[in-house]
């Protein structure tokens, strides 16, 4: 039972990020100012984003913060390739 609880307790606390993260109130799921700290939650709550089908640009600027053009093309196009791994379930993508 206490795992059940506990499940539960994440997912509402998954919920309540997912809320934040969606009205852009906190800092991108992958920055190192975003509250949760333990990868795997982050990872957990980057797919709740992506299930939410926003758009790769919309995805990419909630779970890593950049956005296409300019100087950050690079960054934009390593944080395409990393959602496409978390898409593709890859856990270790950051």
């Amino acid at each position: 039972m206490e795992d059940l609880d506990s499940s539960e307790a994440l997912k509402e606390s998954l919920k309540g990020f997912l809320a934040e993260v969606l009205a852009e109130n906190i800092p991108p799921i992958f920055s190192t100012n975003f509250p949760l700290k333990k990868h795997e939650r982050r990872v957990q709550l980057a797919k709740l984003v992506i299930a939410k089908n926003l758009g790769k640009k919309k995805t990419i600027f909630l779970l890593w913060g950049v956005i296409d053009g300019g100087r950050n093309h690079q960054r934009y196009a390593d944080a395409r390739e990393m959602l496409e791994r978390l898409m593709g379930g890859d856990e270790n993508a950051e």
